[in-house]
């Protein structure tokens, strides 16, 4: 990134948190796993899991495009960093229940071996930089918003898989996602490989 900001580019990374929404995967079955007691929030409890809302990581990229002169690595997350423990504890009340049974870590450490362990890590980050540099603040405060939100407000798109549009706004400005093309030509790789 450097050689490609000293030739006189602008160069720019945004390290995403877990990216969650109506749209994930992981969302969904995580939210499947607490409605049957279960936590998909892995590893030691005062372990921090970064977290950030699918429309929040989209505004971020529109705000890190606005935003002129702007290089540098950058971490993107909700607001507030929560445990695993905090994690789990939202995801029971998001569910409705009193409370998820988290997997003993040595349990998942033998399931995961070496291939995911990483994920067991604790990874307290900050998105401080970024707002200070662009202005662009996340709309859900922290994971335990974002889940009540997925539970709660889109139940019906989780459970049936429909879509739902994106409202990708900073301030005054509404951008649509066929608005997020690159402005430059990115070589991406061929999806069937």
């Amino acid at each position: 990134m450097n050689r490609f900001t000293l030739a006189g580019h602008r160069g720019v990374v945004l390290r995403m948190a877990g990216i969650y929404g109506p749209h994930s995967a992981a969302a969904r079955t995580a939210l499947k796993l607490g409605r049957r007691g279960v936590s998909a929030f892995l590893g030691r409890a005062e372990a921090y899991q970064p977290l950030v809302r699918d429309e929040d990581a989209a505004a971020a990229l529109v705000a890190a495009i606005e935003t002129p002169h702007l290089w540098g690595t950058f971490d993107i997350a909700d607001g507030e960093p929560l445990t695993r423990a905090q994690l789990a504890d939202a995801l029971a009340a998001a569910v409705g229940r009193r409370r998820v049974w988290r997997p003993p870590t040595p349990l998942v450490r033998a399931a995961v071996r070496h291939r995911l362990g990483f994920l067991l890590r604790s990874q307290r980050i900050s998105n401080r930089r970024f707002v200070d540099a662009t202005g662009w603040t996340p709309r859900t405060a922290d994971a335990a918003t974002g889940l009540a939100w997925l539970a709660k407000s889109n139940d019906r798109h989780i459970r049936h898989g429909s879509s739902s549009e994106l409202n990708l706004s900073r301030g005054h400005t509404e951008v649509s996602p066929a608005e997020l093309r690159c402005p430059v030509t990115c070589d991406t790789p061929d999806d069937n490989q």
